[in-house]
């Protein structure tokens, strides 16, 4: 507010010294013009000819001089309208590199070119999300449709009741796999539309909590997990609907990434921020490299997606927390686990 107060008075006050040059300049001109009178009243000269000549010799000047800075100031102006036009122009057949140089005279120009140039980037990035985002989603798809497709195929062959219930445990295992990424992608749509907010209500988080958990007890089990929950009774005004999602992922990561016998601890409480939730694991950890990618979709830190997921779970806890106006926190490191932390406004 202040740059901009700042930026009206400098404005005001070149008006001002426009105003004050400009009836200067008329002063002068007027005293010319006597100066010439006078002047030829005092010889025997043709006065109206004269006078003619002179003012029309005066107005021309000022006219050429009009001119010249019309052009200038024309030119100043028009030179970078016509760059943004050829710019956007540019953009709109796909060029998503372009850029306007922001160093203009006139603050207005350099405001618009700045503001373009953020907006084309934005665009680029958006691009290479779309452009992304179609390679991935048709690679996870297409994954488990060829690993259904070749086990139905072998089906229709001699087999044995072994091979035939190994081969139906795979086609399982590959249509949930289908099923959710297809749910992880509507989900992840309806929340950046903002579909599914649904409306806050209270309710008791730490027995949501626990409710997810006895979800996943047989895989906790499976990997003999020590678990060890810290839940305080906190009751929380949000969407509890859609909450639920935020810890099934958060939860499943951390028994998934886990060493067998590993422990997994989940604590819940009041912070001074509102209600802070952790999910702490002693699995394998993250390097820096891979924390800074763990939010994008699709992303896996194992490249060859050896292990089961589609990397949509951290982008969709990422989307319920801008929803619900909190915060998440990792700190991990290589074969000493993470903790996630989880901040939710209290009201």
């Amino acid at each position: 507010m202040r740059q901009e107060k700042n930026r009206t008075e400098r404005k005001v006050k070149m008006l001002h010294i426009f105003i004050i040059f400009g009836t200067i300049a008329e002063l002068l001109v007027t005293l010319v013009v006597f100066a010439l009178y006078y002047i030829i009243s005092l010889f025997d000269i043709n006065f109206d000819a004269l006078y003619l000549s002179a003012t029309s010799f005066i107005f021309l000047i000022i006219t050429i001089i009009g001119i010249f800075l019309s052009a200038r100031l024309g030119k100043k102006i028009l030179k970078p309208v016509m760059s943004i036009k050829n710019a956007t122009k540019a953009v709109t057949e796909g060029d998503y590199k372009t850029q306007l140089p922001e160093t203009s005279g006139i603050a207005e120009i350099s405001e618009i070119t700045h503001s373009f140039n953020m907006m084309v980037r934005e665009l680029g990035n958006t691009e290479m999300l779309r452009e992304d985002f179609i390679a991935n989603v048709s690679h996870e798809f297409k994954t488990p449709l060829t690993a259904i497709e070749g086990y139905a195929t072998l089906m229709q062959g001699q087999i044995t009741e072994e091979e035939k219930a190994e081969y139906i445990q795979s086609i399982l295992y590959n249509t949930r796999r289908l099923s959710s990424l297809t749910g992880s992608i509507l989900m992840l749509s309806r929340l950046q539309n903002q579909e599914i907010m649904g409306q806050k209500e209270k309710f008791r988080l730490d027995e949501q909590i626990c409710n997810v958990m006895v979800e996943f007890e047989s895989a906790w089990e499976e990997k003999e997990l020590e678990v060890n929950l810290e839940l305080e009774e906190v009751t929380c005004y949000g969407y509890k609907e859609l909450l639920p999602h935020l810890w099934s992922n958060l939860i499943q990561n951390a028994i998934k990434f886990s060493r067998e016998g590993g422990e997994l601890k989940i604590t819940c409480r009041y912070v001074r921020e509102g209600i802070a939730v952790q999910v702490i694991d002693n699995g394998i950890g993250m390097d820096e490299e891979v924390k800074k990618h763990i939010y994008d979709k699709f992303y896996q830190a194992d490249a060859s997606h050896g292990t089961e997921g589609n990397g949509l779970g951290l982008a969709l806890v990422k989307g319920i927390l801008e929803l619900s106006k909190g915060s998440i926190d990792v700190e991990s490191s290589p074969g000493k686990g993470s903790c996630f932390t989880v901040v939710l406004p209290d009201a």
